[in-house]
């Protein structure tokens, strides 16, 4: 496209809280997109009128503070809302129906299985409903779009979605940037200063190697770092686990929030600590509050709410959802505007760019966006002794993205088979049943 067209991002769940994320993410690119001359819309679509219509405001403030050519619109009609978009944002509250099918199926015998397998099963085929019908109509209305979801499991709905509807498709994993903000506030370095190599899975993966601009060692910076950190009052104990594993095996996870497969423990002590950083971070309030208290104050004042970022404050106390984030929204959407961006964490077909693993599954690695081509890199990736499981995982999603895609009937019995635990074949068939039925069922325009 020339300069000048309109770039349309269509944002299904256009209610949710991300929305925030995603203007600050077209505000800290604001110059970079005016040099590309692409006045941006943002189409919102949600049952949530209510909360649409204040993430529109907030999208007008944005426009007016920095004079970013933005324009935000409300819809009740998701096949219009997605009519030419370049950009389709799937991220809708859909936590319900994937609750709900989790407790129909559960038995004794199926928790003794992996809950990551269990769960992303159950969570795919209860969504797939919503996204059979969204492929659909952009196949009608929008079939250049790249679409993107930043629902879980992002990597396996991805996958589906181009596999099922030629569609192009990237998850959205706000994991890795997280990882950046949080060595970044207890490193007490700024987040440009870090370096990662990384590759794995939606929530599962590995650091290669890291570095710290101005530090010979990065390693050794950590160690001399955070550990004393760790009895501190800002110190959240929900990450010791991290650490802990970090010591056990020499390699950095790509999260320092998803512990699977690793148990990582809660008891009183941690309840205390935990306590002590509300207290300390985020005033004695939780943070669905603290977010929400800022967002009012914003649309009240008529300004955004400001950027503070690690290491002035901690990534979990920030003021909104995922500020982290908004790097890799900014970044994809000056790509698909028709600049280079990048390298930024996007979940997209590995192909032959990492020939070690699965070419069909969807893989994190740092991408590359030019201008509106996705480029996965080439990375090192850690031992296999480490990095076997994460290859097995891989492999495992793209068997269940093929059977969500109709592709294989039996991809989802060789994803469950991939990483079999104490369950009986009985049970293991009647999931495949039941879940099939799921999948399949009625499609549902509203999301």
């Amino acid at each position: 496209m020339a300069a000048g067209d309109v770039l349309r991002i269509a944002c299904i769940g256009g209610g949710s809280t991300f929305i925030v994320t995603l203007i600050h993410g077209l505000v800290s690119r604001a110059s970079r997109l005016m040099e590309l001359g692409r006045p941006i819309e943002l189409c919102l679509y949600d049952l949530d009128g209510g909360r649409m219509q204040l993430n529109a405001d907030y999208a007008e403030i944005a426009a007016r503070q920095t004079g970013l050519p933005l324009r935000a619109r409300c819809f009740d009609d998701r096949h219009t809302a997605i009519r030419g978009a370049n950009l389709v944002l799937f991220c809708p509250r859909l936590q319900e129906p994937a609750r709900a099918v989790r407790e129909l199926i559960e038995t004794e015998s199926l928790r003794m299985m992996p809950e990551h397998s269990v769960n992303v099963a159950v969570t795919s085929a209860a969504i797939w409903p919503y996204l059979r019908g969204l492929g659909r109509q952009m196949r009608q209305v929008a079939p250049d779009a790249l679409f993107a979801s930043l629902v879980n499991p992002a990597d396996v709905l991805a996958g589906a979605f181009e596999k099922a509807f030629g569609i192009r498709s990237v998850g959205l994993c706000v994991e890795v940037r997280g990882l950046c903000a949080w060595l970044s506030y207890y490193l007490r370095v700024p987040e440009e200063a870090i370096t990662l190599e990384y590759a794995g899975a939606n929530h599962f993966g590995w650091v290669s190697r890291w570095s710290v601009r101005g530090f010979d060692d990065a390693a050794a910076l950590f160690w001399r770092t955070v550990p004393p950190r760790m009895s501190e009052p800002d110190w959240l104990p929900h990450a010791s686990w991290f650490v802990r594993l970090y010591r056990l095996c020499g390699y950095l996870r790509a999260s320092p929030y998803h512990n699977w497969p690793v148990r990582r423990g809660w008891d009183e002590a941690d309840h205390r600590q935990n306590q002590r950083w509300e207290a300390t971070c985020l005033g004695g309030v939780n943070k669905r509050e603290h977010r929400a208290r800022a967002f009012q104050q914003a649309l009240s004042r008529g300004r955004l709410i400001e950027e503070t970022d690690p290491p002035a404050i901690h990534p979990e106390a920030t003021s909104y959802w995922y500020p982290s984030s908004r790097h890799t929204i900014g970044d994809l959407v000056v790509g698909l505007a028709g600049g280079r961006a990048g390298p930024t964490p996007l979940q997209s077909r590995n192909g032959q760019t990492n020939p070690t693993l699965p070419s069909e599954g969807w893989v994190e690695v740092p991408t590359i966006i030019d201008p509106g081509q996705l480029q996965p890199q080439s990375v090192r990736l850690p031992p296999e002794w480490l990095f076997g499981q994460v290859r097995s995982v891989i492999l495992q999603r793209a068997h269940l993205s093929d059977w969500l895609a109709g592709r294989d009937e039996s991809g989802l019995a060789a994803a469950l088979l991939a990483m079999p635990e104490d369950a009986s074949l009985a049970e293991l068939e009647r999931l495949v049943g039941q879940l099939a039925e799921v999948r399949d069922a009625p499609g549902h325009d509203g999301a």
